[in-house]
């Protein structure tokens, strides 16, 4: 649950943009360890806000995060209602009011929560909004960003934590940079339409042409004059120059906002040009060719993924992706063996066995890395070598959850692609976001230069350096535990983190009916599931494959389903269980979850 506390927001200025930070949520988590909280984000006295997220809370965690700093607030959200059930497309969003609770008592500094009175009155928020949208791909809006525009400058944040509880439940990592006010002749200079702009504001043309596009109301003409009022307002004489990231995004659309150049719909042919420019800046004067042949971006790098689920992990799809990170869109291959992809790409996701010492919630919400098809047409050997153990990376602030005798489930979404040497002009390079690692999020390259366009709306951050100190600051403030470079990928041993969608239903039935015992009883049924499936008891439960709504009211579901291993895979997984014990980097511990009245 969030805490009671009030926490004093950071001041404009405080985020320069050169690094991330994790979700603050353990009592050691402080903001010199690179931890904040969302209360730490929002400024006081915010004139406009700005929020995109895939599911969202209520309005009274609205009120109660945003209500007494921001003045006008604009939601877009996914819209997961049907068609006959009045779905917007991305493009012709409705304003709706959102509606907070008021009591007919005497109010007292400026506090609306309800006393559960008669008296009490639903009202809609001045100048507060709702706008829903899905985009015509059939896909999901899933971007999470955060604009707050005070008189100091405005304030970016990009994440992958959804506007809900999962701020304070789940691990997520996050890009912010505070950005001033122009001084007024560079201001006028900048209403001229930006002429002899520099490089550097391809951030703010980036950023403006997103903003744009996602908050269109073209069938309301008095709604799309607001949100036009509103966005001029959020932007007005921002000095954007001193962006130390760039933006990717994916939006699948026709066209796109008008005076908009790229038409590749973003994904992951804008990851690979975006990274080729950073690059350049770092002298980089070519691409490598591995030792097999293959041009993958460059043999000298080692890239690291992580995120809250994958997609279809195909040896294209991975060298797609492995050479956009090294800022190559070239020689994708369709059809590609497993044999001839690329081997120095690893793919992290919690094993079973650290699932046991996670909140259950998060486990029961996030449990499932990729649709069990997709999982079994990866060979048993691929795996071994693509799959490795994500752990917690808390090691100094401690478990986050300390009473409980664990951490939260892993919700983060990186790619690292680092040097295997140190360099001085080959750059680390590292994205943060929304995307999952998937096609729906990136697109696909399918052997073309153009592929399939990502069905999703997704957006991320990209930066690049060669100094050692902001690389070491990055790995230690990433969600995940970065291996040594040395480490060997996942053995027969490693059981992939699985969900049980039974279990799931159990848990969803009991939080929307605010049974906590209920929630006890499918927790405990987790645990006791997941012991099986790590003993080999059990070979894990799938859920069924739909193309059903996705529910308002749990955590992010994005298209995902169980994956548990093979048989052959179990029985080998048995055969090394005893050598597996002495394994210091894989604990065994079973730690009991049991959770208190108060969690969410």
């Amino acid at each position: 649950s969030t805490s009671s506390v009030t926490i004093t927001p950071l001041p404009h200025g405080t985020f320069t943009g050169q690094s991330i930070y994790r979700n603050r949520i353990g009592p050691k988590e402080t903001v010199a360890l690179g931890h904040v909280s969302l209360q730490h984000l929002v400024p006081h006295a915010t004139q406009q806000c700005l929020c995109t997220t895939f599911i969202s809370a209520g309005s009274r965690w609205m009120e109660e995060t945003f209500g007494r700093r921001v003045k006008e607030l604009l939601v877009v959200r996914h819209d997961p209602r049907s068609l006959k059930d009045g779905q917007r497309k991305v493009g012709d969003g409705v304003l709706e009011p959102i509606e907070v609770v008021e009591s007919g008592a005497t109010e007292r500094d400026g506090d609306t929560d309800s006393d559960g009175s008669d008296d009490d009155i639903v009202v809609g928020k001045p100048n507060w909004h709702w706008l829903r949208a899905r985009p015509a791909s059939g896909g999901i809006l899933h971007s999470k960003i955060l604009l707050f525009r005070t008189g100091a400058g405005l304030r970016v944040v990009v994440t992958g934590s959804n506007l809900c509880d999962q701020w304070v439940g789940d691990r997520d990592v996050l890009w912010v940079q505070d950005f001033s006010v122009l001084p007024p002749p560079k201001r006028r200079r900048q209403q001229q339409h930006y002429l002899n702009q520099p490089p550097q504001p391809r951030f703010e043309k980036c950023l403006r042409e997103f903003v744009f596009d996602i908050t269109q109301c073209r069938n309301s003409g008095q709604d799309d004059a607001y949100v036009r009022r509103f966005i001029t307002d959020l932007f007005d004489g921002i000095d954007f120059s001193t962006a130390h990231a760039e933006l990717v995004y994916s939006f699948p659309r026709v066209g796109g906002s008008a005076g908009t150049t790229d038409r590749l719909q973003g994904g992951w042919p804008m990851l690979a040009k975006v990274v080729a420019r950073l690059k350049e800046q770092h002298e980089n004067d070519g691409y490598n060719t591995d030792d097999e042949g293959n041009d993958d971006g460059g043999a000298a790098t080692k890239v690291y993924v992580a995120a809250g689920c994958h997609g279809n992990l195909t040896p294209s799809f991975l060298q797609q992706m492995y050479g956009a990170m090294n800022g190559n869109a070239r020689g994708i291959k369709p059809d590609l063996a497993w044999d001839k992809a690329p081997r120095d790409i690893s793919v992290l996701w919690p094993s079973t066995r650290v699932a046991l010492t996670l909140l259950p919630t998060g486990v029961i919400n996030t449990g499932g890395p990729m649709w069990l098809r997709h999982w079994r047409t990866i060979p048993l050997a691929a795996k071994q070598r693509l799959l490795m153990e994500a752990r917690s990376n808390t090691p100094v602030s401690g478990l986050a959850f300390p009473d409980l005798g664990c951490d939260p489930a892993l919700h983060g979404k990186c790619i690292f692609a680092t040097p295997k040497a140190a360099s001085t002009w080959n750059p680390s390079v590292l994205y943060v976001g929304s995307h999952n690692f998937s096609s729906a999020a990136f697109g696909d390259a399918n052997g073309t230069e153009e592929g399939t366009r990502p069905k999703n709306i997704e957006l991320g951050v990209v930066l690049a350096t060669t100094d050692r100190k902001t690389i070491t600051e990055w790995v230690e403030r990433m969600p995940y535990v970065i291996p040594p470079s040395d480490e060997k990928p996942s053995d027969d041993g490693y059981i992939p983190m699985t969900a049980n969608s039974g279990i799931k239903a159990e848990w969803n039935e009991a939080y929307r009916a605010g049974d906590m015992e209920g929630r006890r009883r499918a927790e405990a049924k987790l645990r006791e599931w997941l012991q099986r499936v790590e003993t080999g008891e059990d070979e894990g439960e799938v859920k069924v494959e739909t193309d059903g709504d996705i529910p308002d009211s749990v955590i992010e579901e994005d298209g995902k389903l169980a994956a548990t291993r093979s048989q052959q895979q179990r029985e080998q997984s048995n055969a090394v269980r005893e050598n597996e014990k002495s394994r210091s980097n894989r604990p065994r511990e079973v730690v009991d979850l049991m959770m208190s009245d108060d969690s969410e």
